[in-house]
C-alpha cells in the first residue's frame, strides 16, 4: 500500500513537470522570457506526415518556441558562469567579472597588423578626398576607446598588445602628419580613466557607455564649431543614479543570456539637457563601426545632428535618422557631402585594419569620374 502511494506521488510529480511548461505560458504565470542575439534561421524543407517529419518538425517548433525553452537556457547559462565561470556566448570571454570580446582565442592588436604600405595608400586616398570635397567640408577621425585598452590588467598575457606600431599607432602618426582632425577619445580615457564620475566602458559592455559617448559628442560639437568658425547646438548633461545598470551600457553582458542583470556601481544614468538657445545643428555624412550605434538610438542624434545626416555602417548599409536601413548610394553621397559640414570617421582600434571601411577610395574614385 505504502509502495503504491509512493509510485502514484511520483506520477503526480512527473506529470506536474510534463504540464508546467504550458502551465507557465498559458496561464501567464511569468513574464515572457526572451534571449538575446541573432536567432539562425531554417531552411524550409519539404516534410510529410508519412515518414514522420511533418510530426517531428511540429514537436521540434513547439518546444524552440516557448518561453520554457528561454528559461531553461538563460537558467543554464547562469548555473555554468556562476559557478565554473563558463560563458556560452560566441567570441565573449571574461577575466575577473570583466567581459571582453576577441573572435580569435589569441587576439590582440598585432594579430591583424597590416603592411605600411598598405597604410599608406589609405591615407594618401584620404588626403586626395579631402582635396575634391574642399576645404568646407573637413574630414575629422574619431577614435573610441578600446577595452583591451583601458582594462588590460585583467587580460591573460596572450591578449595585451606589447607593440608600439599596431595599425592604430601608425595610422595615427599618418593622420596626424597630413594635418587630419583626430578625436582620440581611446588615449583620452586610458590616459584619465579614474578621473571620471562615471564609467566610460562598463564591465558588461564591449562598447563604450553612454556617458563616454555624450562626452565625445559634446567634444565634436565644439571642434566642428570651432573649423567652422560657428555656432552648433549646444546641449549640457547631469548624471544620477541607476543601480549601476543601464542595459545599453551592458551590450555585451545581454549576449550571455544569464538571468541576473550584471551590475557595475560606476554606471550613472546621463540626463541630457538642450541649451538654453537652440542653434544649427552638424549636417554631416559619418562612416564608421557599431560604436556609433550607441549615439544614434538615443537622444544624442537628435541634439546634434540633422535629420538629413546618414550613417553609413561599415559604408555596407545606410542608416537614417528613423534608424531606417538601404543599401549604399554613392550619388547620394557625393550630393549630400557638397552641403555637409563634414565627414567624419568612426573605428575604434579594433577595426582599424578596415580604416574608413573602402569609403575613401571609392569615392576618390567617383569623385574624378564626375
Amino acid at each position: 500500500m505504502k509502495q503504491a502511494k509512493t509510485h502514484k506521488t511520483i506520477l503526480a510529480i512527473a506529470l506536474l513537470f510534463m504540464i508546467l511548461p504550458a502551465l507557465v505560458i498559458h496561464l501567464g504565470l511569468l513574464p515572457p522570457v526572451y534571449l538575446d542575439g541573432v536567432v539562425p534561421q531554417k531552411d524550409e524543407l519539404e516534410l510529410s506526415w508519412f515518414d514522420g517529419s511533418a510530426q517531428k518538425e511540429f514537436e521540434s517548433k513547439l518546444f524552440h518556441n516557448t518561453d520554457f525553452k528561454s528559461l531553461c537556457i538563460r537558467a543554464r547559462n547562469e548555473f555554468q558562469y556562476s559557478l565554473f565561470g563558463k560563458i556560452n556566448a560566441e567570441s565573449a570571454y571574461v577575466f575577473d567579472d570583466y567581459f571582453y570580446r576577441f573572435y580569435v582565442h589569441n587576439y590582440n592588436e598585432d594579430v591583424f597588423r597590416l603592411s605600411q604600405d598598405s597604410i599608406t595608400k589609405t591615407l594618401a586616398d584620404l588626403v586626395e578626398l579631402q582635396k575634391l570635397i574642399g576645404e568646407n567640408c573637413p574630414i575629422i577621425c574619431i577614435i573610441p576607446p578600446s577595452k583591451s585598452r583601458v582594462f588590460p590588467e585583467y587580460l591573460p598575457e596572450r591578449n595585451v598588445t606589447k607593440s608600439k606600431h599596431t595599425n592604430y599607432d601608425r595610422y595615427k602618426i599618418g593622420l596626424a602628419k597630413n594635418n587630419f582632425q583626430v578625436l582620440d577619445f581611446n588615449d583620452y580615457f586610458v590616459k584619465n580613466r579614474d578621473e571620471f564620475d562615471a564609467a566610460v566602458m562598463a564591465k558588461g559592455g564591449v562598447h563604450w557607455t553612454y556617458f563616454a559617448a555624450t562626452l565625445a559628442m559634446d567634444s565634436l560639437v565644439k571642434t566642428v564649431s570651432k573649423l567652422k568658425n560657428q555656432s552648433f547646438n549646444q546641449f549640457t548633461y547631469s548624471l544620477s543614479d541607476c543601480g549601476g545598470y543601464n542595459v545599453d551600457d551592458q551590450d555585451l553582458a545581454l549576449l550571455l543570456n544569464l538571468i541576473f542583470d550584471r551590475k557595475d556601481p560606476k554606471i550613472k544614468q546621463v540626463n541630457l539637457v538642450q541649451a538654453s538657445s537652440l542653434k544649427r545643428k552638424i549636417n554631416a555624412v559619418i562612416v564608421g563601426d557599431s560604436f556609433f550605434n550607441v549615439i544614434e538610438k538615443s537622444d544624442l542624434r537628435k541634439l546634434v545632428f540633422t535629420e538629413n545626416t546618414d550613417f553609413h555602417y561599415y559604408f555596407q548599409t545606410t542608416i537614417d535618422a528613423n534608424l531606417k536601413k538601404t543599401s549604399i548610394d554613392i550619388k547620394k553621397i557625393k550630393m549630400q557631402l557638397k552641403n555637409a559640414d563634414c565627414l567624419i570617421f568612426i573605428n575604434d582600434v579594433v577595426n582599424f585594419e578596415k580604416f574608413t571601411f573602402g569609403f575613401a577610395n571609392i569615392l576618390v574614385r567617383e569623385l574624378k569620374e564626375k
